[in-house]
């Protein structure tokens, strides 16, 4: 590379030396973007005798845009050349590297998963609880996506922050294709299903096997595109997803909740390092946790609680116990820690 620099000064006229190496940069760019408008303005010249098309072949707007179509296209794919190789001549200083951050929840400590089941979650406090409840579940059946929207009735005080969940299931008898079509299928439903009530935030919840992980990528970055702009998106996790490969991390959402109940297998080593003081911090998003009220040996294992708690009770939140568990984690403090002996 420095050779090569060398060798371009040399042919440099002597008074243009001092020259810094930005200004070498601009020039090289205004020279790039020089090239992209004649080779445009060339193109649209050209789509004046494409315009017209012969009689047994497609005629009217559609046959007539055709060549303004490719020709806007190319310029955008040009345009994308132009950009990459702007950035690339820029020096790096002059960058902004800076990443966006991941959108805030503004969501209460405590959230509660409502599943499929009757739920009146009327006894909560508003200011410390929120609700995350099952709006719909998505099957990947063949080449199709089925809906089954959810059933059960649900109560919540006025003012509860609320946040969609859509649960995405494989169809085992009938193997998901994972195609483009389906992936597109699968985001209009989660859209649909999206706009239906006013919410605050949407979370996945998709256990996707290791065949399936790039087709939720694609999915949650299509997703992402499609949704509110400002509107935080949430996933859920697999417990064995955090403590492995963590393949999760750079996925496209703004936080990730990992799920530590019905673990399986994987439940020693997620006592372990939940146990452990650097435990939580070892997350790909070390915000948010995913308990069970039926499982407390997992609430005795934490050291500390993070941001939020997202809380499921298999059974449902009607008996006097579930109860109490949310309001001792209402409570604030360490009262949580009196749990891990119910």
């Amino acid at each position: 590379m420095q050779k090569n620099v060398n060798e371009r000064h040399m042919v440099i006229p002597r008074q243009l030396s001092s020259l810094s190496a930005f200004t070498s940069c601009v020039w090289r760019l205004i020279l790039l973007v020089a090239v992209f408008l004649a080779v445009v303005i060339a193109m649209q010249t050209l789509a004046v005798g494409l315009s017209v098309v012969p009689a047994d072949r497609t005629s009217g707007p559609i046959a007539a845009g055709l060549p303004a179509m490719a020709i806007s296209r190319l310029a955008q794919m040009m345009a994308a050349s132009i950009s990459a190789a702007a950035a690339a001549t820029v020096p790096a200083t002059a960058l902004d590297t800076k990443q966006p951050l991941p959108r805030s929840l503004q969501a209460p400590p405590l959230l509660l998963w409502a599943w499929e089941q009757p739920a009146d979650l009327s006894f909560i406090d508003t200011s410390k609880t929120g609700v995350a409840a099952l709006s719909g579940t998505l099957y990947l059946r063949g080449d199709d996506v089925v809906a089954r929207m959810r059933l059960q009735p649900l109560v919540v005080p006025p003012g509860t922050y609320m946040a969609t969940v859509v649960r995405i299931e494989t169809d085992r008898s009938k193997q998901p294709t994972l195609s483009d079509k389906q992936l597109s299928s699968l985001v209009f439903h989660v859209i649909e299903i999206l706009a239906s009530k006013p919410v605050q935030a949407l979370q996945i919840d998709f256990d996707a096997t290791v065949t399936e992980r790039l087709f939720y990528r694609h999915f949650l970055q299509q997703l992402r595109q499609a949704m509110p702009e400002a509107m935080p998106l949430s996933i859920t996790s697999l417990a064995s997803w955090c403590l492995r490969d963590c393949w999760i991390a750079d996925l496209p959402v703004d936080e990730v909740v990992p799920m530590f109940f019905s673990m399986g297998q994987d439940r020693k080593r997620a006592l372990t390092l939940l146990a452990s003081e650097s435990g939580l911090s070892r997350l790909p998003m070390a915000e948010s946790v995913g308990l069970s009220t039926d499982e407390p040996d997992v609430v005795a294992a934490l050291q500390s609680l993070p941001e939020h708690i997202y809380l499921f009770s298999p059974k449902g939140w009607r008996s006097s116990r579930i109860r109490t568990w949310v309001k001792t984690f209402e409570s604030g403090g360490t009262q949580w820690k009196t749990l891990a002996k119910r």
